[in-house]
Order: C-alpha cells, then sequence, then structure tokens
C-alpha cells in the first residue's frame, strides 16, 4: 500500500515513454528504468503491467486500449499506482497522445509519468469525475504543495466580471448574431406588409362584391315590380284583379312585407295585406315617394320602423307611367333578412364584421347582432369616413361592438347604399407582432447563451492557458511541467509536446547513438564488399598474370603443351571477369526495372537439363557433389537466357555451400497454375534472422546474400529480380545451420510448348578476306583484335579516335567496321552518324564495341546508324558471325 508521506522534488518520479504507432515495443526514459530499478534502455516487453499495483491493471489497460482505438480522442489520462526500485508503490500520473504525421497518421505514442505529491491530492474513484466549467481547478490542486492556501477573491471576482478573451468571444457572437437577426427583421417587416397589403386589398374587394351583391338584389325586386305593372289589370283598373296577383306574387317573395299601389295624391288604391274597400294607413316614408313621383324613376327607401307589419323595413318604389306620366306608384315593402341573406352568401370569414347600410347610413343588415342593429345609424368612425363623401375607402375603425378593426366599405352609385367590411386588427398584425415577439425572444436567448458560452468556452481556454504559462516556466528553470487537464486537443498537444521537448534530450542521445552503430553497419558491410570485390577481381587477374608469365618462360621444348594450358587458363578466367560485369550490370538492371524480355514458350524441365549439362561440360559441377533431377515436363512464357540464369545461380549457390560428399536435389513439377521449380541442399543452411534478408542485395558476412565467402552477393538478389520480371516469385526456407537449405521458384504456367528453345551452341567460321576497318583507342585492345581478325585472313585497317576513323572509312571503303563508342574526340556515334551519310548498309556494316550495355546506349547506337551493338568482352563466335553475314545485295 502507498505511503501517506510526501516524496522529495529528488526522488518524484518524472520520467517519459514511447512506444510505436501500434502501441507496442513500450520503451521508458533511464529516469523509468532507474526508478523501477531495472537496466536503462531495457523494453518493457509483454510483461509491461508488472511495475504497477495489481488493483490497477485493468483499468490502466482499458483505458489504454481506449485511446489506441480512438488515436488518441479518448484521452489517455489515468492514476496508478507504480512499485519502486525499493517494492513500495507510489502513486503516480499517467499521460500519453499520439504524434501523428501531416497526413494524420498516427507515428508513435509519447507520454509522461509523474509522480503525485500526496495519495489524497487526487481520488482514484474520481478519475472520470465532471468539472467546473474550465475542469482546471482540481487540475491545479495536484501541482500545489501541501498546505498552501489560495486567496478565492480573484477567482470569485472572474465569475463575475468578463475577461479580455471572453469579451471577445461575447464580441464574436454579437457580430455573428447581428447581420442574421437585421435580415429576419426586414424579412419579416416584407412578409408583414406584403401579408397586410393582400388582406386589405382581399377585404377591399369583398366590400366591394357585397355592394354589387346588393344592388343586384334591389334590382331584381325592381324588375318584379316593373312586371307587376305592366299588368292588363292594372291599365284596365282592376284592383281587385291586381289585387289577388300581389298577393301571388308575395307568396313568391318570402322577403316582402306588403304591396301597394297609391295614386299621386298619395291615396291607397290598394294593399296585398288588406281587403279592398277598407281604410288604409298613411304612407311610413314619404320621402322616397315624392321623389319618385317628382322624378318618375324607380327609388329606394330608407329603413324605418313600420308600424303595418311591426318591424323595420324600406320600400322599393316604382312608377307607373300612363300618357307619359306618373299615374300611379307600386310599392314593395322589403324586411331587411333580404340584405342579411345576402350578406351570408358572400361567406365572409368569422372574425370579420361586415354591414349593409343604406343612403343615409342606416344599418340594414350587421353579419353581427342584425336583429339589435338594425335600422340604427354606423358606428361614429364609419360615419366620419362615409361623410366624406368617397366611394370607396379603407381606415381603422371601432365598431359598435367595440372591437378595434380594419374597415373597407364602397358605396353603391346606382342605389347610394354601401357596403362596409371590417377585418379585426389583430387578424392582419397579430400574426406579425407574434413573429416580431419570437424573434426578439429568440434572439434574446441567443445573446444570453452567446454570452455563457463566451464565459464557459473563454474559462475553458484560458485556465489551461495559464497552466500552459506555468509549464513553460517550468520547462525554462529545467523542473518536470505539470499538464494541465482539459478537452481541447490542441492544449493538449502543446502540454504533450512541453513534455516531449524534456524527454526530447534524452531520446537524442539514444538515437544519436543507434544512427552511429548503423553509420557503422553500412560501414561495415560497404568494406566487406570492397574486399569481396577486391577478392573476386584480383583472383583472375592474378591467374592471367601467372599464364602471361608462363608463356614468357615457357620451355621452347613444351612451348605447345604449355600455351595450350596457359590459353585455357586466360580463357576461363577471361569468361569470370566477363560473368562477374554481367552479373552486375544485371544486379543494376533488375534493381531499375530496366531488363527487357524475349519471351517464348519454354520446357522449364529442358532448361534446367540444358544448364545441368552446361555445369558438368565445363567442370562446375564435378563427381564431389551427388546430384539429383527430378524433372517433369512444364511448359512457361519466358525468356530462355534469363531463366537459364536464374538456373544456374541457385545451382552454383547450392555447390558453393554443400561441402562434399553432399547432395542436390533439383526437382521440377507442375503446381496447379505454376511451374515450380525446387533446389535443395544438403549444405551449410542459412540461420533464421538471415531468412527474411537473403535476397536483399549486397548483404555480406555472416548474412551473405548466397551464403559464399567469395561472391559479390548479386546472385539471389537476380534470381529474384528476373522471377519477378516474369510473373513469378521465389522463396527460401532452412530449418537452421547446418540442416540444408530450399529454394522454390514458381512461374505461371502455359498450356502447351509451342515454340522449342533454340540451340545456341554453336560455332561461328569466320569469312574469309574481308576489309574491316577498326577503330578503338585502347591500344592493347586494338593490337590484340587487330591481330586476332588478321589472323582470320582479313585485311585490317587501325584508327585511334573519331575524325581518324572517319577518315580511314571513307578512304578505305571497307566492308566492315568496328567502332569503339568511347573515342577521343568524336565519339562512336558520331563517327557512324559521319559515316552514314556518306556510305548506306548496302556498302559498309557498322558494328558498335563498348562496355556500355544499357538499353538506352543501343538504342542510341541503332538510331546513330549502327547495325549491331556488341558489348565487351567481345565473343569470337559472335564477331565472326557478324562479320561473315553478306551486306544487303551481296550473294555468296
Amino acid at each position: 500500500m502507498p505511503r501517506n508521506d510526501v516524496t522529495t522534488d529528488h526522488d518524484r518520479l518524472q520520467a517519459v515513454w514511447e512506444t510505436d504507432s501500434r502501441g507496442e515495443n513500450c520503451y521508458g526514459s533511464p529516469s523509468w528504468c532507474q526508478y523501477i530499478g531495472e537496466e536503462a534502455g531495457s523494453p518493457c516487453g509483454a510483461d509491461a503491467l508488472r511495475c504497477f499495483h495489481p488493483e490497477d491493471r485493468d483499468d490502466l489497460q482499458q483505458q489504454w486500449q481506449k485511446s489506441l482505438a480512438t488515436q488518441g480522442l479518448h484521452r489517455f489520462d489515468v492514476r496508478v499506482r507504480v512499485r519502486r526500485h525499493d517494492g513500495e508503490y507510489r502513486w503516480c500520473r499517467m499521460e500519453g497522445a499520439p504524434v501523428k504525421s501531416t497526413n494524420g497518421r498516427v507515428v508513435k505514442w509519447v507520454g509522461t509519468c509523474t509522480e503525485i505529491q500526496e495519495e489524497g491530492s487526487w481520488q482514484p474513484q474520481a478519475a472520470n469525475s465532471g468539472e467546473g466549467n474550465d475542469g482546471f481547478e482540481g487540475r491545479r490542486a495536484l501541482s500545489r504543495a501541501p498546505g498552501s492556501r489560495r486567496n478565492a477573491g480573484p477567482r470569485a471576482r472572474r465569475r463575475v466580471c468578463l475577461g479580455s478573451l471572453e469579451r471577445r468571444l461575447f464580441l464574436v457572437v454579437f457580430v455573428g448574431l447581428l447581420p442574421l437577426a437585421l435580415l429576419s427583421f426586414a424579412i419579416l417587416l416584407h412578409d408583414a406588409l406584403t401579408q397586410r397589403r393582400d388582406l386589405l386589398e382581399a377585404v377591399s374587394d369583398t366590400a366591394r362584391a357585397l355592394a354589387s351583391a346588393v344592388d343586384s338584389q334591389l334590382m331584381t325586386s325592381i324588375a318584379s315590380l316593373d312586371a307587376l305593372a305592366a299588368s292588363p289589370r292594372l291599365a284596365a283598373r282592376d284592383y281587385a284583379g291586381l289585387h289577388e296577383e300581389a298577393k301571388t306574387l308575395l307568396a313568391r317573395r318570402p322577403h316582402w312585407a306588403n304591396l301597394v299601389l297609391i295614386d299621386p295624391s298619395v291615396h291607397h288604391l290598394m294593399n296585398a295585406r288588406w281587403p279592398l274597400g277598407r281604410e288604409f294607413p298613411p304612407v311610413v316614408e314619404p320621402a322616397s315617394l315624392a321623389e319618385t313621383l317628382r322624378t318618375g324613376q324607380a327609388r329606394i327607401g330608407v329603413v324605418v320602423f313600420n308600424p303595418v307589419i311591426g318591424a323595420h323595413a324600406f320600400a322599393v318604389r316604382v312608377p307607373v307611367q300612363q300618357r307619359g306620366e306618373v299615374a300611379l306608384v307600386l310599392t314593395a315593402i322589403v324586411r331587411p333578412d333580404a340584405m342579411l341573406d345576402v350578406l351570408k352568401q358572400q361567406q365572409i370569414p368569422e372574425p370579420s364584421v361586415v354591414v349593409i347600410l343604406d343612403q343615409q347610413d342606416r344599418i340594414v343588415a350587421r353579419s353581427r347582432d342584425h336583429g339589435h342593429w338594425v335600422g340604427k345609424p354606423a358606428s361614429p368612425d364609419l360615419l366620419r369616413l362615409l361623410q366624406e363623401g368617397e366611394e370607396v375607402g379603407m381606415t381603422p375603425t371601432r365598431t359598435l361592438d367595440g372591437l378595434q378593426v380594419y374597415t373597407a366599405f364602397y358605396r353603391s352609385a346606382v342605389t347610394g347604399w354601401a357596403a362596409a367590411v371590417g377585418i379585426p386588427r389583430d387578424a392582419i398584425d397579430g400574426a406579425v407582432i407574434r413573429s416580431y415577439a419570437a424573434l426578439g425572444a429568440s434572439i434574446t436567448v441567443s445573446m444570453v447563451l452567446g454570452l455563457l458560452a463566451a464565459v464557459g468556452v473563454g474559462r475553458s481556454i484560458t485556465g489551461p492557458m495559464r497552466a500552459l504559462e506555468q509549464m513553460a516556466r517550468a520547462l525554462g528553470q529545467g523542473a518536470r511541467p505539470q499538464a494541465p487537464r482539459t478537452a481541447l486537443p490542441e492544449i493538449r498537444q502543446v502540454a504533450v509536446a512541453m513534455e516531449a521537448a524534456h524527454a526530447e534530450r534524452e531520446t537524442l542521445l539514444q538515437r544519436e547513438r543507434e544512427a552511429r552503430m548503423h553509420a557503422e553497419r553500412v560501414s561495415k558491410a560497404k568494406d566487406e564488399f570492397l574486399a569481396m570485390l577486391g577478392h573476386e577481381l584480383r583472383n583472375p587477374l592474378a591467374a592471367i598474370s601467372t599464364a602471361v608469365e608462363l608463356l614468357e618462360r615457357s620451355d621452347p621444348v613444351r612451348q605447345n603443351e604449355t600455351a595450350n594450358e596457359t590459353r585455357a587458363i586466360i580463357r576461363r578466367q577471361v569468361a569470370h571477369l566477363a560473368r562477374l560485369t554481367e552479373d552486375l550490370l544485371d544486379a543494376s538492371r533488375v534493381t531499375m526495372g530496366k531488363i527487357m524480355l524475349d519471351l517464348a514458350p519454354l520446357d522449364l524441365a529442358e532448361v534446367v537439363r540444358s544448364t545441368v549439362a552446361t555445369f558438368r561440360a565445363t567442370g562446375r559441377l564435378g563427381e564431389r557433389h551427388q546430384l539429383t533431377l527430378s524433372l517433369t515436363s512444364v511448359e512457361v512464357e519466358a525468356d530462355g537466357t534469363r531463366l537459364d540464369q536464374v538456373v544456374s545461380n541457385l545451382l552454383s549457390n547450392a555447390i558453393k555451400y554443400t561441402p562434399p560428399p553432399g547432395t542436390i536435389s533439383i526437382c521440377v513439377r507442375p503446381e496447379g497454375p505454376h511451374a515450380v521449380l525446387s533446389v535443395r541442399d544438403s549444405g551449410l543452411g542459412i540461420e533464421a534472422d538471415l531468412l527474411p534478408r537473403v535476397f536483399d542485395v549486397f548483404v555480406q558476412g555472416r548474412r551473405s546474400l548466397d551464403r559464399a565467402q567469395g561472391g559479390l552477393g548479386i546472385g539471389l538478389t537476380l534470381v529474384r529480380g528476373i522471377v519477378q520480371l516474369h510473373g513469378g516469385f521465389v522463396e527460401a526456407t532452412s530449418e537452421g545451420p547446418g540442416k540444408g537449405s530450399e529454394f522454390v521458384v514458381r512461374l505461371p504456367a502455359v498450356d502447351r510448348l509451342h515454340l522449342a528453345r533454340p540451340d545456341t551452341t554453336f560455332r561461328v567460321e569466320a569469312r574469309q578476306g574481308r576489309r574491316i576497318v577498326l577503330v578503338e583507342d585502347h591500344d592493347d585492345v586494338r593490337i590484340a583484335l587487330r591481330t586476332r581478325l588478321a589472323m582470320e585472313g582479313h585485311e585490317v585497317h587501325e584508327a585511334c579516335d573519331g575524325p581518324s576513323g572517319i577518315e580511314t572509312i571513307l578512304r578505305v571503303r571497307p566492308e566492315v567496321a568496328l567502332i569503339d563508342i568511347g573515342l577521343p574526340m568524336l565519339d562512336g556515334y558520331q563517327v557512324a552518324q559521319a559515316v552514314r551519310e556518306q556510305l548506306h548498309p548496302g556498302q559498309v556494316r557498322l558494328i558498335a564495341i563498348t562496355g556500355y550495355g544499357t538499353s538506352p546506349a543501343v538504342e542510341r547506337g541503332m538510331r546513330a546508324g549502327f547495325d549491331a551493338y556488341l558489348i565487351k568482352p567481345l565473343s569470337p563466335d559472335e564477331v565472326n558471325r557478324l562479320i561473315a553475314e553478306p551486306l544487303p545485295g551481296e550473294h555468296f
């Protein structure tokens, strides 16, 4: 259990740890190793939890796996008990974060482990509990010394007063909301004005439509009276018959209360509601009667109380003309309910108040409380509006009920009656006012929330920033900084970077040591390669030098025998140097992918037989090894020369590292879609740590590429490159040192063999008597080649540079010109171009001889005008073949 005493700064743990991107291969700083009592630089290994208290290991592992799974989004920050070197457990804080590359990929993990000064400064159960506004007050307590006190006054004032950052954040919120608020107000205002205009126009149209309907109803009544006035009974003064006809018309007009006939002396001649001969009542509304008699036109009376019917009514009067004068007046007494029916037919919205007024602005019909208000004047506001004399109009008014409305009216020019429609102001302005209120409330709430967010976010930043300031001061003083706990990844990254900077001084030393060791290994590999190269070059050169010396000192008696042996030595060693050079060039070509394959169907078993036969014929495969062949014909699409190179390298590798008497077995078999070549030996075997690198180039010493103490370590590299160019793959297996090894090549198989393997083992005899120009700047090469060509019976002319070569060729006009590429003054390409301007291919064959064997060099030679391209050292058979071939148009 941890002790309650406080450790000194000298004994406190302040360590840095680092892992790879997968959270594995953990390494701790020297201070960590010293704290837990282990050797510095030792990895934590698979038992990385051994230093932590058993009760804390599960939580530590869970938090670490969460951080790995989320690539650091779940912050790794836990409190655990660490076992010191003396066996005592101390509370420590473990933190870590990923280090990412520019593309966001996790490169490694870096963290710190810091001992907490006292156990009570943090409780394990509260590790993931919530915090205050910035989550920093509790964290700063970890860095306070025991017994320290802080004045709560400034902190309390910070909770009330806005700091500089908070004010700026609130300003950002305000500036962000202001355009939105102004735009919202503008949109609402536009919509309100548009809606108000549309509603008012609709109200005005309703008033106009209602007035037209009233006029239509009145005109219908006038037309009915005109029809009755044209009755023959009326012309014949048959009042009894007219009385019956009037009662019939009243039955069809339910809103007509009565029909009367009056003469100009205002004497009733007929009353449909009264029997004939009875005393009739006086005229109730004489003004409209007098106007009808005066003008001879139909008139509509005003609404008055009619005592005959005991209700309000209005008169519709039609004159009856006889001999050009008004002789009688027909009057229909109409109840106001007729206009109420007209009003209801217009389907006016319920909140609206609609009235129909007569000429004296008395109410004829009203949509609300019709019976109570009929015959009474309109409201004072509406009367003032109507008395202005306008035909149409609109204004805010107050109804007889006291309701605030927008009123639109229309007065008919035909009847003088008016229709007025009042829409409650709330129906037009209420929605807009509510929208403005909701918008204002939303903006107010947004401002308050923005202020609170500015305060919260500001303090969540300023708190950790103040802690970062303390960390920077601690770094400057060389002390271990205490990182703040915060949800802001940027501040966490800065904190981790500061902690990592403290650890970087230790890791830099370790990296420097590793870099120095790597440089030493590279230098050693280079030295071993150069030593091997020197060894491989000196051996054939020593044999050639000795053979030349033997030729010079040979006994005349045994001169022929000695000459034959020395020539064979020289020939073998020159061939060895040529193979060495070709291997180096092929390794470069394979590495750069510049080898061009001449693919053709081949029998892989035949290729192996041919290679083995060549090894036996040249003595490279003697009787010291037991060779077993198990060859099944299987066809591949491959380059025969390169495939022979693969088999030769694998067989040569097996021979070198199989001490006699050893066994070598070569197997060729079909396996699914592949042709499989297996070369197995019982030799020295391959170490386990060398197997993954066995195909790498220039791996020397104990990890030599082909396990040779001699050789350049490029044979297996060539094998892998050539096999991959053919679309196959190669693998090496070994059970360990002294247990042999096996190399397996798998190539794509083809269905059937279409083309037989060409036979390249032939010798071309040179054609006698060619005229040849040899252009070569190397004296020994030129002299040796001139001598050999002369021995073949050719006429040879020499030149040692480019200009002299051109002059000699144009002067001698040879049949064949052998031209070196690397000439002084003018190179071989320029020589060929100059010659081709004078001589065409039918006159001279130009053959390039050079050590430049790359594909671009060959292509450039063909473009310059060469007919053939030979790589040094020259093959006598190839030279003889090119010389012997007839020129275009030449016959033998």
